[in-house]
């Protein structure tokens, strides 16, 4: 699949470069952008499911990466501090875990207004920090879509605990505190 997703962006941007339309050639350059994010994701998902045990250094590793790309086009900086815990994930975990990442990342790209995105890995052992510098939102009065339900029903299934720290107007801080059922041994 990875393979024929490199062939269909290769496609289109052959077929872009060709074309002397402005607003034709920009179109084709979306979905050719696109289509890259698309073998991005499953090279992601591939990698959470493929390893019987990842390192939380490793996992801290794959979410900045995954922020620095999230974040390439909207001028946000990534600033990250990893762990040097080497305590492991199970694999259940792993994906939950790093989609629950994913969502707050995206809903940072796309909401926040930010100028900084914060990731703190491992912090007091067993927990993630993400924290950005928007707008931040009410959370009571946030529209309950698919994104924020899904963060939190990720959380459960993981046995993992989700503290929102949200000043109206300013930022966003997310920490997601780890169970030890997620991981291999502590």
């Amino acid at each position: 699949m990875g393979a024929e997703l490199t062939i269909i962006s290769s496609a289109i941007d052959i077929k872009a470069h060709g074309i002397k339309n402005e607003k034709d050639k920009d179109d084709l350059e979306i979905i050719s952008d696109q289509v890259r994010k698309a073998s991005a994701l499953m090279r992601d998902t591939i990698w959470t499911i493929s390893e019987e045990k990842i390192s939380l250094s490793q996992f801290g590793i794959k979410i900045k990466e995954f922020a620095e790309r999230a974040f390439s086009q909207k001028n946000i900086t990534v600033h990250f501090k990893n762990t040097t815990n080497e305590l492991s994930l199970r694999p259940e975990s792993t994906l939950n875990l790093f989609r629950i990442v994913q969502e707050v990342i995206n809903n940072a790209s796309k909401h926040s207004g930010a100028k900084n995105f914060y990731i703190e890995n491992c912090v007091n052992g067993l927990e993630i920090k993400l924290k950005d510098d928007g707008k931040g939102f009410d959370l009571e009065k946030a529209e309950r879509g698919y994104g924020l339900n899904n963060i939190v029903n990720r959380a459960k299934d993981i046995n993992a605990k989700l503290d929102f720290g949200i000043k109206n107007g300013e930022s966003t801080t997310i920490h997601i505190i780890l169970d030890k059922t997620s991981l291999w041994e502590m």
